[in-house]
């Protein structure tokens, strides 16, 4: 409806919601972050070597999706 009356107030509605969404992400984001309360030392990576083989194997699904 906008773009009927004029293409400019299409234009900075859509920028403005498209702001205001990035905006509330990225406030979840920080709250979540700010509230949690778990650890990042189950974030590290293990120290069994990766194989190649592995890799393609962990790969087959993702081509089928």
């Amino acid at each position: 409806m906008l773009h009927a009356c004029n293409l400019g107030a299409g234009k900075l509605t859509r920028n403005a919601l498209a702001l205001l969404v990035l905006g509330i992400i990225l406030v979840f984001c920080i709250v979540g972050f700010a509230a949690g309360s778990g650890s990042w030392s189950h974030l590290q990576a293990p120290d069994v070597p990766v194989k190649p083989v592995n890799w393609l194997l962990a790969l087959i699904p993702v081509m089928f999706t």
